[in-house]
């Protein structure tokens, strides 16, 4: 026989404690009408004052918490239904949440998420926990995760199944959920190829990106689909990334002082009315302020060379005056332009003093910055008499 002693409301939970000949038996309801029974043995009986009435009470009280436990519904939390979920560089891992009845230790439940493909064929089940060590956020709060991973892309639906075993008649029972259907899209994904981690880098960071898609890392081939670019870095820094992305795109990042920086950029593209998002591809450098040595040296550069007197080069001007074979005079005068060497030819069409007679360059003259002399290269013997050359010099 049970006996109610009280109930008290407590952190929005109300508490309903009934003592047995065996021990206390707690009865905790939240706010969600969600149950849990837990047993604790061995406690001394209190007063039976007022049995009577409290016997009524207790017997009220069992009949709420067992219409709350047969109408409690078990329901999937995650994935959300028709989700998109990317496979970029790798395939996805697909969080599942299923949320049941508050259960008792005695009542062992047992959650399995069955993964079924369009056609209802079984494609995989994965087993849930509320223990903490398997992911779950908190042990023993009525939700149960795990995670799958999918083996290809396409359309999955989920279901879990709730198994649990009462514990006074041994009878085995089960619910399930409602379906849930999420879809797994391949999408391209970036690639960082330039700088490259740990490099040392100015303020301005221009990152040239690859677009691949697969595990193979295939180059993706740009289609009718518009490509969303985002960069951002860690230390915030200003981004400047192109409107669409094509097979190769730069993104520029514009970092704010010096120091070690993480680069972040990522991809994303419109599939089934969803935009998904690529895994970000990320790398570290190291953004160091110029050093001033080089201004301060190119400085003392011009100073000393404004200060220093220049190196004086004397430029020679040449004049010459020789007689043709049939007795002509021609005169040249040659001089070099500032530190460039002066080439003056003399010959027939296209020299720069033509000898009537002559078909082809008879002869190069060659005046030099700094050189008195001038220097005469011959192009080819002559037949001819050789002009006489009577060259004088007048020093700049």
């Amino acid at each position: 026989m049970l006996f109610f002693r009280h109930v008290y409301r407590h952190k929005r939970r109300f508490l309903l404690q009934l003592f047995g000949e065996s021990g206390i038996i707690i009865y905790t309801a939240d706010h969600k009408r969600q149950v849990r029974l837990m047993t604790v043995c061995n406690i001394i009986i209190v007063s039976m004052y007022k049995v009577s009435v409290r016997i009524v009470l207790a017997t009220a009280v069992l009949f709420r918490v067992a219409l709350a436990q047969s109408e409690a519904p078990v329901e999937i939390l995650q994935p959300e239904p028709n989700r998109v979920l990317a496979w970029s560089r790798v395939r996805p891992d697909v969080r599942i949440e299923v949320r049941i009845p508050l259960l008792s230790p005695e009542q062992r439940p047992f959650v399995t998420a069955n993964i079924y493909d369009p056609a209802g064929r079984v494609v995989d089940r994965v087993s849930l926990y509320d223990d903490g060590p398997h992911g779950d956020s908190q042990p023993g709060d009525g939700i149960f995760s795990g995670t799958y991973a999918p083996q290809a892309t396409g359309d999955y639906v989920l279901k879990a199944r709730l198994q649990w075993t009462e514990p006074n008649t041994g009878v085995a029972r089960e619910r399930w959920t409602q379906p849930r259907s999420f879809v797994v899209e391949q999408v391209p994904y970036p690639r960082i190829t330039a700088p490259i981690p740990g490099q040392r880098v100015g303020n301005r960071v221009k990152l040239n990106v690859r677009m691949l898609t697969g595990s193979d890392m295939t180059p993706y081939e740009p289609r009718d689909e518009v490509v969303r670019v985002r960069a951002w870095a860690e230390p915030p820094a200003k981004a400047d990334v192109p409107d669409r992305a094509g097979g190769e795109f730069t993104a520029t990042l514009e970092l704010p002082q010096p120091g070690r920086y993480r680069l972040f950029v990522t991809t994303a593209v419109e599939r089934r009315g969803q935009w998904i998002e690529a895994e970000p591809e990320s790398m570290q450098v190291q953004y160091d302020r110029p050093s001033v040595m080089p201004f301060w040296m190119g400085g003392l550069l011009v100073l000393l060379g404004i200060v220093l007197p220049g190196k004086k080069v004397n430029l020679y001007r040449h004049h010459l005056r020789f007689k043709t074979n049939d007795g002509r005079t021609l005169r040249i005068e040659i001089a070099p332009k500032r530190l460039q060497e002066v080439g003056h030819t003399v010959g027939g069409v296209g020299c720069d003093t033509r000898v009537p007679g002559a078909g082809d360059t008879l002869f190069t003259l060659v005046s030099r910055p700094g050189v008195q002399r001038l220097e005469v290269q011959a192009e080819r013997p002559c037949a001819c008499r050789k002009p006489s050359l009577r060259p004088w010099v007048l020093l700049l």
